[in-house]
């Protein structure tokens, strides 16, 4: 979420420009771990385990495989010599990064841990489904030049760059 908001944010916290890219590999490195775990310790690297899980726990595996398909591209074109390869194509696939924290989102609500991914939903697993869920939302307003202009906050939206103009880091 840093990554997507740093640019945006980057009048008021400058350092953070300086620390997106590693920000948003080191998510999707993250998001490895617990893949890994999942099907090393609870599927025993048997994929036919998905098939017993409830339907609300599968559909989130799906979510959370499609947001890490959607990371992994964008992890491995983040270099400076992608960027320059790539050339105007290279914001177009990292915009990949906004339905990846979408899916990512419905992948925490519906699998979680023992704090989301409670059958029951009452008291604070609906708690942390809100935080998330208004977590995300918030960063898709900051990324929307609108949500700063019904503000009247203008003056603060940062624009992303053209392609022409940007420079690779």
């Amino acid at each position: 979420m840093l990554a997507l908001v740093a640019r945006l944010l980057s009048k008021l916290v400058p350092h953070l420009m300086k620390y997106r890219r590693v920000l948003g590999v080191s998510s999707s490195v993250l998001a490895c771990a617990p893949t890994f775990h999942m099907v090393e310790h609870s599927w025993n690297w048997n994929p036919a385990a998905l098939r017993f899980m409830l339907p609300q726990h599968q559909w989130g595996m799906v979510a959370g495989v499609g947001s890490l398909a959607l990371m992994t591209p964008l992890a491995l074109t983040s270099t400076p010599a992608a960027q320059r390869w790539l050339g105007s194509l290279w914001r177009n696939l990292h915009l990949l990064s906004i339905p990846a924290l979408v899916l990512c989102g419905i992948h925490c609500t519906l699998v979680g841990s023992s704090y989301l991914g409670r059958i029951q939903w009452s008291g604070r697993s609906l708690l942390h489904t809100a935080a998330i869920a208004g977590l995300i939302l918030l960063v898709l307003a900051v990324r929307s030049h609108r949500a700063w202009a019904i503000l009247g906050l203008e003056r603060w939206y940062v624009a992303p760059k053209s392609a022409s103009e940007s420079a690779p880091l």
